[in-house]
């Protein structure tokens, strides 16, 4: 399989490769980090879509151009440093050791020579990169839910920094697909696995617009939100660099703030709110758990949303009102009095 240079921003037609994460000859699993690249505006890992030995020549620093092909990955070594590469000492190797190794892709050149190395040997070095992967995976964010609330995400993390991209889970995705250069992981259900690998951290990427209450998509971000909590993740507040959060406001986990949004002076967020792009939540205000704030929406001070409400684009709400929980109010509309919860205002 080739690996090509994949194009990160719309404007740059060339990708510094800035550095490989693996050696050439190395057997990789598939969503494993190869290398970091690198342009003008941002960073992005590059991961493989398939198990495989890579095999490459392109060095750090150099600049590619998107679309040409930067390694390549195959189900054996490669022939030239199968040939080339001195016949490994395994005399001193038991059988049952030899036979880990080769379960595990390890080789006789990272195990000494002055000894007689026996399975509890392998058995001890497979323990010891277990736990060196657990380390790394708990740096790794995973994003539940591909999608477009998803790809502001992927976005808002890189731009951000902190967090290495682990995956996204999506019952719609296959498995290995990839998502602005995600690999995406399977069902949710994955979380399990991903948590026994040291995995700690995850987002919320459902955004859950509905039009009225009976739509299953309504309830879908709490529900959600509930289950990754199941699987015991901690979810951090993904907050925009563009985005403009008072110090004096406070929140929750699992927010998420678009680029473009204010959080005004002792505003509150409860959990798993999404502030998206160009909406403003002034002073005073306070959001219950699991509301959508759409683009553009403006809520004046002291203003009250109740938990899984959606205030849709361009809403205008004046200051003071209350608005109840499981609240859907229509794009554009001006809200001047309170709303009882579960309504809709068309």
């Amino acid at each position: 399989m080739k690996i090509t240079m994949p194009r990160i921003t719309t404007n740059d037609d060339f990708v510094t490769l800035g550095c490989w994460c693996v050696s050439c000859g190395d057997f990789v699993r598939k969503g494993q980090t190869l290398a970091v690249l690198e342009t003008t505006k941002e960073t992005r890992d590059l991961v493989a879509e398939e198990d495989g030995y890579i095999s490459y020549e392109i060095q750090d620093g150099t600049e590619v151009e998107v679309g040409d092909v930067v390694a390549e990955l195959a189900g054996e070594p490669a022939e030239a440093a199968k040939s080339s590469a001195v016949p490994e000492k395994t005399d001193h190797i038991s059988k049952k050791a030899l036979e880990l190794m080769k379960k595990h892709h390890i080789s006789a050149a990272e195990l000494p020579t002055d000894r007689i190395i026996r399975e509890k040997d392998i058995l001890k070095l497979i323990k010891e990169e277990a736990a060196v992967r657990k380390q790394s995976a708990a740096n790794e964010i995973l994003i539940v839910c591909g999608g477009n609330v998803a790809r502001m995400c992927i976005d808002a993390i890189r731009l951000t920094g902190g967090y290495r991209l682990g995956g996204i889970t999506d019952m719609y995705a296959e498995p290995g697909t990839m998502l602005m250069g995600v690999p995406c992981l399977g069902d949710i259900d994955i979380l399990r696995q991903k948590y026994q690998e040291g995995h700690r951290t995850a987002v919320n990427a459902c955004g859950g617009l509905a039009n009225t209450a009976s739509d299953p998509l309504f309830f879908a971000r709490k529900k959600l939100y509930e289950e990754i909590k199941e699987y015991q993740f901690f979810m951090p507040n993904i907050i925009h660099p563009r985005a403009c959060v008072e110090s004096s406001s406070t929140m929750g986990e699992g927010n998420l703030v678009f680029s473009g949004a204010y959080i005004g002076s002792e505003a509150f967020l409860g959990n798993d709110c999404i502030i998206n792009t160009g909406a403003v939540v002034s002073h005073n205000c306070v959001i219950g758990d699991h509301c959508r704030i759409s683009p553009g929406a403006v809520l004046a001070g002291d203003v009250s949303v109740g938990e899984n409400t959606i205030v849709g684009m361009g809403v205008t709400v004046y200051m003071g009102v209350k608005i109840g929980k499981n609240v859907i109010i229509y794009n554009g509309k001006h809200v001047f009095n309170d709303v009882p919860d579960n309504s809709v205002v068309k």
